[in-house]
């Protein structure tokens, strides 16, 4: 789940014409296991919708009083598209999780409100510095799908938290987006909790520890950064941009709270 935190000042205002929040009914048409407990879900809506790369849609399904936010993980589409892309992880205790992960979901119908939150690529020529865990993988995926298409040539690196080996996903595309990335792209899986006896030979430890120009080829301080996954994770994360110079004028974030967090957050501002 999650909560847009940070907006500035940007003359956007040619492009937010086309982003009108609606509602729309739609079915789930396909699901792809990401990882254990991490899924894509591939929906379909009645109409086209027109949305910016790391926005996020307002779901609610039948018989579940409170809608649950999840980021697009697709690249937008000039006019708009009525297929849709979700990476959902399933929280313990999560009713729309629970409810997904359960059995197989193919027909199921469902309601999307969106185009929502004020998270996407800021324009300007500094690094992009992207920083995520979990299924804050989404959003990162589309501004990235969505630079290559608009060939926008940022220097990019991008740091990606998890446990282990086995909650590390969509390796193969975003080593296709390397690839075809017009300068300089860095992707850097950090692993917190993987065994010793093991093949990993990448970066172990918390992935704010690797947070540098020797990681990201090129000084953190001049860059803007975009931030996607679990509170601790995106607290730490902000903190230690700080020490490295970075402006907080630059650094754009979603907290992605599950049902229990949002309601801890809920109460506390009552």
């Amino acid at each position: 789940m999650l909560k847009s935190a940070v907006t500035v000042d940007v003359d956007l205002h040619d492009e937010l014409e086309a982003q009108v929040s609606a509602q729309h009914m739609g079915t789930i048409m396909a699901v792809e296991k990401l990882t254990h407990d991490i899924m894509k879900v591939f929906v379909e809506i009645e109409q086209p919708m027109n949305f910016m790369a790391g926005q996020f849609a307002d779901i609610g399904l039948p018989g579940f009083g409170r809608h649950r936010s999840y980021s697009f993980a697709n690249t937008p589409v000039t006019g708009g598209t009525s297929q849709l892309e979700f990476i959902v992880r399933s929280v313990s205790g999560g009713q729309y999780t629970q409810w997904l992960f359960a059995q197989d979901r193919l027909g199921e119908p469902f309601e999307l409100h969106g185009p929502q939150g004020s998270f996407w690529l800021r324009p300007a020529e500094a690094p992009v510095l992207c920083i995520a865990g979990g299924s804050g993988m989404a959003p990162i995926l589309s501004i990235l799908g969505d630079m290559l298409n608009k060939r926008i040539e940022r220097p990019v690196a991008f740091f990606f938290g998890a446990r282990q080996t086995r909650d590390l996903y969509c390796l193969q595309q975003l080593e296709s987006i390397r690839q075809q990335w017009p300068c300089e792209f860095r992707f850097v899986p950090v692993l917190s909790e993987e065994p010793e006896p093991s093949d990993w030979t990448g970066a172990r430890g918390m992935v704010t520890e690797f947070l540098g120009r020797e990681y990201a080829g090129f000084d953190i301080a001049l860059s803007h950064a975009y931030l996607c996954g679990p509170p601790p994770m995106i607290d730490a994360a902000l903190a230690e941009l700080q020490v490295c110079g970075l402006s907080t004028e630059h650094t754009y974030y979603d907290k992605f709270l599950d049902s229990r967090q949002l309601e801890v957050v809920q109460n506390e501002e009552k």
